[in-house]
């Protein structure tokens, strides 16, 4: 199946650092052990569309752009995935999460790209060869913290698992701020979020739509609030 075969691709991916841009339209690439893989974004009014290729996989991009972010859906025909897209200064934060049988995504298959704008008659083996080395990957290990011990590192309180009797937290910190995942009843909701000292403020999505939330920590506890409710 070509999707997988792009979504074992992905999974090999770092994540290089990245070039200038005002908007999210345009052609883009990360490099990759088999070649760059190259997004090509097209913005028509609060349509975005375009291409992801690579490894010989050619997907089609739909969904919706505001303002320097864009969200919606990668396919071909025989998988889908949800995307989330943003600029982050000078880099084009991309994140792409598998959907389930159900239609929704599924967070444990989430890859975070981060994409350099392509320079005009640049090949996609010079845009590779041109990239700085990988940051840190989102959820490694950090300083302080206990690589074994499943919770949250001392080096950062907003980081780890908090889990309830309703909803379960998982926050990863990555070069472009804080991401995871919302787990409710079953259901898996990713999320992207900026911190404000022991504070975050962010947005999951849910069939395309996105929707805000806001958490604050105190010790070892988080409380999360969003749509007038407050989970503990």
């Amino acid at each position: 199946m070509s999707f997988r075969r792009l979504w074992s691709f992905l999974a090999l991916l770092s994540l290089p650092a990245v070039a200038t841009a005002q908007s999210v339209a345009g052609t883009w690439t990360t490099p990759a052990p088999r070649g760059a893989v190259v997004l090509t974004l097209r913005v028509s009014g609060s349509a975005v569309s375009g291409t992801l290729v690579g490894n010989g996989v050619t997907m089609n991009v739909k969904g919706t752009a505001e303002a320097d972010e864009a969200f919606g859906t990668v396919e071909d025909g025989n998988g889908t995935a949800s995307f989330t897209a943003h600029l982050d200064g000078a880099r084009l934060m991309f994140s792409l999460t598998e959907n389930g049988a159900n239609g929704q995504p599924n967070a444990a298959s989430a890859r975070e790209l981060i994409f350099t704008r392509s320079a005009a008659g640049a090949s996609a083996a010079g845009a590779v060869a041109a990239a700085p080395a990988a940051a840190p990957a989102a959820g490694a290990a950090r300083a302080g913290g206990n690589p074994l011990g499943g919770g949250r590192g001392a080096a950062d309180p907003l980081e780890g698992t908090f889990v309830s009797d309703e909803l379960n937290v998982v926050v990863r910190r990555s070069a472009s701020g804080y991401g995871g995942v919302l787990s409710l009843n079953g259901t898996d909701y990713p999320f992207t979020a900026t911190a404000n000292g022991t504070q975050l403020s962010g947005t999951f999505t849910v069939g395309g739509e996105r929707y805000p939330f806001q958490s604050r920590v105190a010790g070892d506890e988080m409380t999360l609030s969003s749509g007038g409710r407050d989970y503990p």
